[in-house]
């Protein structure tokens, strides 16, 4: 029988011969530092930190060297008093091999007995002195505000610059509830492979939830080894969010920066040296972008930043600065810009930019020579510039709305992009190529590390339709919420009919993403539109009659996305041949016989056209350029619109005139909510659903007019649960909405990204 194997306390470690506390243990060719969980001395790999349970392991694995150790007796020792399941200890041992062997050697560090256990198989020594401890991560002090102090005299680790560029993510602005509304949207297609759970078989690679605390868990930054992530999360019963530190195995989080109520720190970038974490806090309406020391150490301000961009920033290869993107086209925050860190200054990107050109995202390249980034995310591509700037090139073909990017060890890219119904993961080889899924579905803002391991938001959520009745009219209180034809799946972009009675959404309860009709006062009326999958940017467009909508979508599995029109007393459906490009979304003019049509071609912002389609071909009869979404008052003869670039709501006459081009909200809705509005059919009013910090689902008034002085003031339709942000539909006395049922991200692990 083999002996039992007895852990201590990591402060009172054993006592193997020549070891001392605090000492360094040598395996191979690396050191690793016993109290800061350091690994140094790796050919070909930058110094990482092992996590706490993958250090006791090689502790137990060392004190004997050469022999077999049981996984049973590795799980007793290291996971006391627990039960644990085999894949803690399978984690430790992967993390190990890759911390410990260099690049390119033959054998592993570590062996494995087959149905036995674990045998290190390196040399192994015991130094007999004690370093200086390196910062870490570790039970250490909590961190506390100290605005003004920097820490001086501390010089960055010379890397790679492959291994250093890092470590921005796609922004998410307000308090936490704010932040999760605005940038947050998932929904899957059936047919689309599944990732598998980690330690099972598929064609997925292995993924693990490292989180799995209700709320929102979001931005993973992971450490140049991998060992760690750092993310921002929503604390129970505190508004606003924290950054908080984990290892990349089932560990305990710790909290890494304490923010007062109501205050937000989020978008954590971990500096290519693993000493520190670059966040950005919101005050306020105030914004700054602060660094922390991850041992617990210095935290200080190092710059300003506004509070209505949607940031995003990464650091510099040598850890001397930060490049920033922005959401905002004028000013001085336009553009890539860097911030010298040492002495606080800005300095501008020289670069092919033009007005409208919204540049989100820079990250440097892998050999140090480019920055890509991703222009006009909504519907945008990743493109490429030199480091010292100039003409850039574009990478992708996509024009879709991407979710995050990061780089891959060889120079490839991965990258989340809305497509259809779905967030899911790509591939990019290299300029002008095609992107290959991954087979990972509801995953976002992925970060990779210089080893090839990537955490990433997941999203498991689920919509439902309500209605909410306003008993008084709509200046009145909001009544009960009422379920409308529930369901487990996710229902989104209710369009109401303008005769009141009808209702089609978009919904996967079926198993794939499709379009329903129903009347709303009968629920045993529900009929899916066979055959059709429609345009998750398109949302349902009724004429005048109620007897007939407009929706972007395709036929078949092997059908040609465009403007289809759907007869729903049938169910009959037709393309129409559009032309003036890829159409993207539709409307009815008044009579009916005339299409507003916003339609887009490659490399151009996206046009609304005013089409006749009673003549063949369809004739044009006029164009707006730069729209995005479009809905028609009726009441008021004139169709209101946003533009991809910028905020803010725009109106026009039905004959899109230039001279009736006027702006009529400077602020609403916001460029990451252009879908989230509408057209009240019965009063005209121009509503939007946005999260506030005390309301999950606020319905207000925008575009500066309102029939009636009461209906100006906003109404709570949701406390707590928030708003998807596709759209909904008002209709007098009536709104309806899809409203979350159950609602959260959590922070998923690859140790290997397939």
């Amino acid at each position: 029988m083999e002996p039992p194997i007895q852990m201590v306390d990591q402060h009172q470690r054993g006592t193997s011969p020549g070891r001392e506390p605090g000492g360094r243990l040598r395996v191979g060719g690396a050191t690793v530092d016993l109290a800061s969980r350091e690994v140094t001395g790796v050919p070909g790999r930058p110094p990482g930190r092992l996590t706490p349970k993958s250090l006791a392991v090689l502790e137990v694995l060392a004190a004997r060297p050469g022999e077999v150790v049981t996984r049973g007796a590795l799980l007793s020792a290291v996971w006391p008093d627990t039960m644990p399941t085999d894949d803690v200890l399978t984690q430790a041992v992967t993390q190990l091999r890759r911390m410990l062997s260099g690049r390119g050697d033959p054998l592993p560090c570590i062996d494995t007995i087959a149905k036995t256990g674990y045998r290190l198989a390196a040399p192994v020594e015991w130094e007999t002195h004690s370093p200086v401890v390196a910062p870490g991560v570790g039970p250490g002090p909590s961190v506390r505000e100290d605005p003004g102090t920097a820490r001086p005299g501390r010089s960055r680790m010379g890397m790679n610059a492959r291994r250093l560029a890092k470590r921005g993510s796609a922004g998410l602005a307000g308090i936490a509830v704010v932040a999760a509304a605005m940038f947050i949207w998932i929904d899957r297609d059936a047919g689309d492979p599944q990732p598998t759970a980690a330690g099972s078989s598929g064609a997925a690679a292995p993924l693990e939830l490292l989180t799995s605390a209700p709320g929102y868990e979001l931005g993973p930054s992971l450490s140049p080894d991998a060992s760690l992530v750092a993310y921002s999360a929503t604390r129970r019963g505190i508004r606003g969010t924290a950054i908080m530190v984990q290892a990349t195995g089932q560990a305990t989080p710790r909290q890494l920066t304490y923010p007062p109520q109501a205050v937000s720190d989020r978008l954590p970038a971990w500096s290519p040296d693993g000493r520190d974490i670059a966040y950005a806090r919101d005050v306020g309406g105030n914004c700054e972008i602060r660094i922390a020391a991850v041992d617990g150490g210095a935290d200080r301000a190092v710059a300003r930043c506004h509070s209505d961009d949607l940031l995003s920033f990464s650091w510099a290869p040598d850890g001397g600065g930060l490049l920033f993107g922005s959401m905002m086209d004028g000013g001085e925050m336009a553009g890539v810009r860097i911030l010298d860190l040492a002495n606080g200054q800005w300095r501008r990107l020289q670069y092919g930019r033009k007005s409208g050109d919204l540049d989100h995202v820079p990250r440097y390249s892998p050999d140090g020579a480019s920055i890509v980034f991703v222009r006009n995310p909504q519907r945008g591509d990743l493109w490429r510039i030199a480091v010292e700037g100039g003409d850039p090139e574009r990478l992708t073909e996509e024009s879709g709305e991407i979710r995050g990017w990061d780089w891959m060890p060889d120079g490839s890219i991965v990258f989340s992009r809305r497509m259809g119904s779905g967030t899911r993961l790509f591939r990019l080889e290299g300029a002008g190529r095609p992107a290959t899924g991954l087979g990972i579905l509801d995953a976002q803002n992925p970060d990779v590390s210089p080893d090839g391991a990537m955490a990433f938001e997941r999203r498991q959520s689920r919509f439902g339709i309500y209605r909410f009745g306003h008993e008084g009219g709509r200046g009145s209180a909001v009544g009960a919420a009422e379920a409308i034809f529930p369901s487990s799946g996710r229902d989104t972009q209710p369009s109401l009919a303008p005769d009141g009675t009808q209702l089609v959404f978009t919904s996967d309860r079926s198993g794939r993403y499709a379009a329903w009709w129903a009347r709303t006062s009968e629920p045993d009326s529900l009929r899916l539109f066979q055959g059709f999958t429609p345009s998750a940017d398109s949302f349902p467009q009724w004429s005048q009659d109620s007897r007939r909508i407009l929706m972007v979508g395709k036929m078949g599995e092997r059908g040609v996305q465009g403007l289809h029109e759907i007869d729903v007393s049938d169910g009959s459906i037709k393309r129409l041949q559009v032309p003036g490009g890829n159409p993207i979304g539709a409307a009815f003019a008044l009579d009916d016989r005339r299409l507003l049509v916003v339609s887009e071609r490659p490399g151009s912002p996206p046009r609304l056209l005013l089409l006749d389609s009673e003549v063949e071909p369809w004739r044009e009869l006029g164009d707006i350029g730069n729209v995005s979404t479009i809905r028609v008052d009726r009441a008021r003869e004139r169709v209101l619109f946003t533009r991809v670039d910028e905020k803010g709501l725009w109106q026009a006459d039905l004959d899109l005139s230039p001279g009736s081009v006027a702006r009529i909200d400077t602020a609403a809705p916001s460029q990451w909510r252009r879908h989230a509005w509408t057209v009240d059919a019965a009063t005209g009013d121009v509503l939007q659903l946005v999260p506030r910090p005390r309301c999950s689902a606020s319905l207000e008034h925008i575009g500066g007019e309102t029939r009636h002085a009461t209906t100006g003031q906003p109404r709570c339709l949701q406390p707590q649960r928030l708003a998807h942000v596709n759209g909904f539909s008002a209709g007098g006395q009536d709104t309806f909405a899809s409203i979350a049922t159950m609602d959260g991200t959590d922070i998923a692990f690859m140790a290997a990204v397939p």
